[in-house]
């Protein structure tokens, strides 16, 4: 009988994990709405301040955990017709992301 529980408690934590990977990917909103990944750059009356050739986290350093200052120029003018992004000069790959698993399996 202990061996049909310990089954039974395996099949009920692979259920949890289950639904617990469907309920993450229900609360992402990879859709239009959400500003995070879809924010509108054209708008002259825009609240957003687009950095170039920063890093990110030596920006975030130095205006939250510093609660220092910055200043900022404006980006050139585009000419009309010609549109080419700028990117940052030299590009460093992402950390690789934590395991979402709170248990091992």
């Amino acid at each position: 009988m202990r061996g049909d529980s310990k089954g039974k408690c395996m099949a009920a934590k692979g259920l949890i994990h289950a639904k617990l990977d469907a309920a993450r990917k229900d609360l992402l909103d990879l859709t239009g709405r959400n500003r995070l990944l879809n924010t509108p750059r054209g708008n002259v009356r825009s609240s957003r301040l687009e950095i170039v050739n920063e890093c990110s986290q030596e920006v975030f350093n130095r205006l939250v955990r510093d609660r220092k200052t910055m200043s900022f120029l404006p980006a050139p003018e585009p000419r009309r017709g010609r549109w080419s992004p700028i990117l940052p000069q030299k590009l460093r790959p992402l950390p690789p992301a934590p395991d979402p698993r709170p248990f091992p399996r």
